[in-house]
Parts: C-alpha cells; sequence; structure tokens
C-alpha cells in the first residue's frame, strides 16, 4: 500500500492454480471498504486450464485517500459481500 497526495495505490501478486481436471473462470477482484460495500476492480476475465497456474500482479489506484480493508477474490463476484471460502486479503494502512 503507498499513499501519494489524495490516492492509495494496492497492489499485490498471487498465483491461482488449477488442480482439478475443469477449466476454471479466472474472474476478477473485488476492494471492500469499513464503511461501504464492494466495489469491483474489473481487469482479469479468463480460463485456466486444467493443471495449470497463473501468476499475476495486480495494481489500482483508489481515489479520495481511502484504504479499502479487505480485497477479494470473491466465488460471487456480483455478490454484494464476500463469503466464507472467498480468498481474501487484508489490506494494511499505509
Amino acid at each position: 500500500v503507498e499513499m501519494a497526495g489524495n490516492v492509495t495505490t494496492v497492489t499485490i501478486t498471487y498465483t491461482l492454480a488449477n488442480n482439478t481436471d475443469d477449466l476454471i473462470d479466472e474472474g476478477s477482484f473485488k476492494t471492500y471498504y469499513q464503511t461501504s460495500g464492494g466495489l469491483p476492480q474489473y481487469g482479469f476475465f479468463g480460463n485456466v486450464l486444467p493443471g495449470d497456474a497463473i501468476t499475476r500482479s495486480y495494481r489500482f489506484d483508489v481515489p479520495g485517500g481511502s484504504t479499502p480493508k479487505f480485497l477479494a477474490y470473491p466465488s460471487h463476484f456480483f455478490a454484494s459481500t464476500y463469503e466464507h471460502g472467498d480468498l481474501l486479503w487484508e489490506v494494511p494502512s499505509p
């Protein structure tokens, strides 16, 4: 997490592995704030082939100087909250 003026920049790096025999939808991320619901962070829509792994580095800017509380890789992207079992990163304060 970095702050420059009135913009907070959050960067994550992760590896998504498909250890199944099925195609997995890579999906995208959502940010969750202390005082509001999730906001979509579009950018990664594709498939992960069976037995394959993809490493991504994802960087996004949040205007207004507010830092998200969580960054989620949700199983249901259009849900208003994250669910038990979703991949979550707790975002530290800058």
